[in-house]
């Protein structure tokens, strides 16, 4: 709304210069001290999600938009000023807050413009003129033409306080609740205990499709599940594993986990981050179903824990038959893992069947 109200108005009320100068100076201030601390906060978001932290990149980014900010907020303002007839400090030679003595040798000059010279004991700006006009002297060094006030108007005042009220919106809707600080706060804690994706280069994890019998590299199991490798077992923990009875989190898919894990990172950080989520069925069952979802985790997880194994052992071993374990495929039945049961007892039966008309020893056991 400043920037509409006529230069005219400023001369007679010269007091109201301050608060807007002050909130002028505010502004470029900030522009100046917010983007380092948003650069700051999008590189760590970034690790969050990727595991790499391209601290690099992020910053040639920002110093390429601070150039085309300065063109756009800087240069090309100053072409259509100086075209509408701008000149600076009104095409004097001093004043204005340019010393006459420093500019030009006139210690006693407030200011000097073709025609127009004022002079006071100090020459310091603000000083009592030595001469008494009936109308308040007004330096000519600050006159410029309505249409240069304009445009000053528009570029330093108007268009900036419309870019802020239009940052203001998403701002807005996305605060950093007490909530939100926590989630932010425990998905930094799990990347720096090692339980984030920055603790493995998921470049280098190659997953086994037990169904295909194939190696997935990083880019395939991204196209086949939409998460990186290491975020498989979250992803289970989410949507739940049907083949070994774990249930997951109700009413969460692939999709919908895939979602989840690629905006928060880890298990973890989309618990936490579910209490400041928009009320949906979705944001119910991840909180009421938060700690399934971390047993679930754990059902679905490797231990990697075992020892005493030798890895060579177990090269080529078969279960044993079914005659030999009678109440295994009872207890399978019993408790719903048909899968496992197939694999063992049915894939074994036909191994055997296939060795017998070869003619082949039963395998060792």
């Amino acid at each position: 709304a400043v920037s509409f109200v006529p230069g005219a108005f400023f001369a007679q009320h010269p007091v109201l210069l301050v608060p807007v100068g002050a909130l002028i100076g505010v502004g470029q201030a900030l522009g100046f001290v917010l983007p380092d601390a948003m650069l700051a906060d999008i590189i760590d978001y970034a690790e969050l999600h990727s595991g790499s932290r391209d601290e690099g990149m992020y910053t040639v980014i920002e110093t390429n938009l601070q150039q085309f900010v300065e063109i756009a907020g800087g240069v090309f303002p100053m072409v259509l000023l100086a075209g509408a007839g701008y000149e600076p400090l009104g095409g004097c030679s001093c004043g204005c807050g340019v010393s006459c003595g420093r500019a030009i040798g006139m210690p006693y000059a407030r200011w000097h413009c073709p025609g127009d010279v004022g002079y006071s004991c100090t020459g310091k700006g603000g000083s009592e003129l030595l001469f008494a006009p009936e109308e308040p002297a007004v330096a000519p060094c600050a006159a410029q033409s309505e249409h240069v006030q304009s445009l000053i108007s528009l570029f330093f005042l108007a268009i900036p306080g419309l870019l802020a009220l239009i940052a203001a919106i998403p701002a807005g809707k996305m605060p950093i609740t007490a909530r939100v600080h926590a989630a932010i706060l425990a998905a930094i804690a799990a990347r720096d205990s090692g339980g984030d994706a920055g603790a493995l280069d998921a470049t280098n994890v190659t997953v086994f499709d037990d169904r295909k019998k194939v190696l997935l590299d990083a880019a395939a199991v991204q196209a086949k599940h939409g998460v990186r490798p290491d975020q498989l077992v979250d992803l289970l923990a989410l949507v739940g594993d049907a083949s070994d009875n774990v249930p997951g989190v109700p009413g969460v898919g692939q999709k919908t986990a895939a979602k989840l894990l690629g905006e928060h990172g880890t298990l973890d950080a989309v618990l936490a981050a579910a209490p400041s989520m928009k009320k949906s069925k979705r944001r119910d069952a991840l909180i009421a179903h938060a700690e399934q979802a971390r047993l679930a985790r754990q059902l679905v997880q490797l231990d990697a824990s075992v020892g005493g194994v030798d890895p060579e052992e177990l090269r080529g071993a078969l279960p044993a038959p079914p005659a030999e374990l009678p109440h295994l495929r009872d207890f399978l039945q019993h408790h719903g893992f048909t899968q496992l049961e197939r694999r063992l007892f049915k894939a074994r039966e036909a191994i055997e069947r296939a060795q017998r008309k070869r003619g082949s020893p039963r395998p060792a056991t």
